[in-house]
């Protein structure tokens, strides 16, 4: 052991010091002993207070550094994902924005597409958009222009200066008598309506009895019809009628059909209701123009005047 007063190495069984000659088994040195374990014991006790308050304060700054740290991570992923959703969104107006856009070019381009179209007809038919309905100015059929489709006998005569649009739907579509070839629409600014039709047949009937059903389908569609003719003869029928187009009579209607063998030819004058006796025979005129001058009519009668028309009326 060591002497408590010098600190010099001595036995275990010494009662004095050999060097300093101070006893060691004096009460002094028990005192010492017990204020040297005390200080020790109290700077052992300080020393565990202060790892203690040390591993605190870490286990707090830890807890509140992981809060912290889990905070603004959460708050990083929100405003992520909300960045994520501005963009999503932005990206689907943009898209939609340029569908529109797309879609818009698209119409316009379809209408300027049908406006050329319409206007390539017009020319072809000699048909002017400023044209006002006016049946006194029609009175000529020398003045009428002719089409030719070079298809069996489709091919007439019209009044170009009754009429202010015309269409050609030669889509194969099926309609009432087999498959359409042609369909010539002209339309007047009054609501009046001539259309020439071509269809392939693709029935089996015979003449007589195809004549027979497409009059009694064009009966069907008219109010109160009048009958003028339904003759088959050989190789070919015809089926013509009068009538209305409603029970208000807001438009009278002039309906010819011819039937062929492999084709039906249909020509359906429409316009207004007359408005006076004088209009009455105008409108009658000019649809008996059209009858005669028809390709497929098969009338025998020549086209006459205004005047010879009016000697008779």
């Amino acid at each position: 052991m060591y002497c408590p007063f010098c600190g010099s190495e001595i036995s275990d069984d010494s009662t004095f010091c050999p060097m300093c000659g101070q006893s060691i088994n004096s009460p002094d040195v028990n005192v010492r002993k017990e204020e040297k374990e005390s200080k020790k014991a109290t700077g052992t006790m300080h020393w565990v207070l202060v790892l203690i308050t040390v591993v605190l304060l870490l286990v707090t700054m830890i807890g509140i550094g992981t809060a912290l740290y889990l905070h603004f991570r959460d708050s990083s992923e929100k405003i992520s994902q909300e960045i994520k959703k501005d963009d999503l969104k932005k990206e689907v107006k943009k898209e939609k924005a340029e569908e529109e856009t797309k879609d818009e070019e698209d119409l316009k381009e379809d209408v300027l597409q049908e406006e050329d179209e319409s206007s390539d007809l017009e020319d072809e038919f000699w048909i002017d958009e400023d044209t006002k309905a006016d049946y006194s100015e029609n009175l000529d059929p020398d003045l009428y222009e002719s089409y030719d489709s070079k298809i069996t006998d489709f091919k007439f005569y019209y009044p170009v200066d009754l009429y202010n649009e015309v269409s050609v739907d030669e889509d194969p579509d099926l309609v009432s008598y087999g498959e359409n070839c042609q369909t010539i629409t002209f339309e007047g600014s009054d609501g009046s309506q001539l259309i020439f039709s071509l269809t392939s047949r693709t029935d089996a009937l015979s003449i007589e009895n195809m004549t027979e059903n497409v009059y009694n389908i064009e009966s069907k569609g008219l109010v109160e019809p009048e009958k003028i003719v339904k003759s088959s003869e050989g190789d070919h029928g015809k089926a013509i009628l009068t009538g209305w187009d409603s029970s208000a009579h807001n438009s009278a209607i002039y309906d010819m059909t011819k039937i062929e063998a492999g084709y039906v030819l249909q020509m359906k004058v429409i316009f207004p209701d007359y408005t006076s006796e004088k209009d009455r025979l105008e409108k009658a005129y000019v649809t008996e123009c059209l009858y005669r001058m028809c390709g497929f009519s098969d009338s025998s009668q020549q086209v006459r005047s205004w005047d010879e028309f009016m000697e008779e009326n």
